[in-house]
This record gives structure tokens, sequence and C-alpha cells, in this order.
């Protein structure tokens, strides 16, 4: 931002609403400094809210490159919040490759990001859980009585009830 920028200037531009993300972003920080207030006071000044304000600000926290990646690639915002979850710099860029390759959706980048998340084990089960799942669909085990395809069922069923549970949906 430019460093001759005032109070008033700035608080002009970030109510006009003109701005891409990134420069409002920028424009939001600067602006918390130029006055020598808070998150929530500079929510309260622009008619949004704290969390706003806050995710707006947390997208600074990517790199310079990752940035222009995802601006010339046109991701959005929320494709941004969810490659921050990966604290990790370099898992973020790794990530941020794939999401670019694939031309992943917002969902499929939430997503991604959530299995990268899990721990190893976790993984692994999932992938299996996966796995049988498909073969089940596919008639691997037409028994229906079965005691090995009731045991993938409830397995399943099992996993997934736990799922919801963790997710506060059950």
């Amino acid at each position: 931002m430019d460093g001759k920028l005032t109070q008033e200037e700035a608080l002009r531009l970030l109510r006009a609403r003109t701005l891409s993300v990134w420069e409002d972003a920028a424009l939001l920080r600067e602006y918390i400094r130029l006055c020598g207030i808070t998150q929530s006071e500079c929510a309260v000044r622009l008619g949004r809210s704290q969390s706003s304000v806050a995710n707006r600000l947390r997208l600074l926290r990517l790199t310079d490159g990752e940035r222009r990646a995802m601006q010339k690639a046109g991701l959005s915002e929320r494709h941004a919040r969810a490659l921050l979850r990966l604290g990790d710099a370099a898992q973020r860029q790794a990530a941020l490759r794939t999401v670019l390759q694939q031309r992943m959706s917002v969902a499929e980048t939430e997503g991604y990001v959530e299995t990268l998340l899990r721990p190893p084990e976790r993984r692994e089960l999932g992938a299996l859980l996966s796995e049988v799942r498909r073969l089940l669909d596919a008639g691997a085990c037409t028994d229906a009585d079965s005691p090995l395809r009731s045991f993938f069922r409830q397995t399943i069923l099992f996993h997934d009830f736990m799922l919801y549970k963790r997710r506060g949906m059950w």
C-alpha cells in the first residue's frame, strides 16, 4: 500500500467494496495500522463482521508467490482459506500445485486439505473403507447373507456414524 494513504482514503476505498479480496486484505491491514485499532473496531467502522475482517487478514499469511498463483488461476478466497489450514509452507505449496493442476473446486480443495490433515493411519483406514465400499457396490460379495458382507457393511456404518458424530452432525 502507498505510505501516503490517509485514514479517510482507506476507509472510502474499503467501504466502496470495489477491491479484489487480495487488495481488500492488504488495505484492511494498512487501515488498522493507520488508525491503531483492533480487528473488531475495524469491523464496526466498516459495518462488517469481525470474522469477515479476520478471514480477509488471514489471506495475508500466504506468500506473494502463492497469492499470485491463486490470482492468476482465478481461485477464490475460500480456496485460500482451505489451503491456509496447512500450517507447513512446503506442504501448502505442494497442495496448491495439486489444486491448480487438477483445477479443483472449493469443495474438492477442502476435502483434499482435510485428507492431508488427517493422520496417515486414518488416511489408510479411509482408503480401505472406500475400497470395501467399491467392492461391495461392484458385487464382489454377492451372497446377501454372507457373514463377510455383513461385517463390511457394519464396519462402514460404524465408521460413518463416528464421522458424523465427530462433526456434530449426529
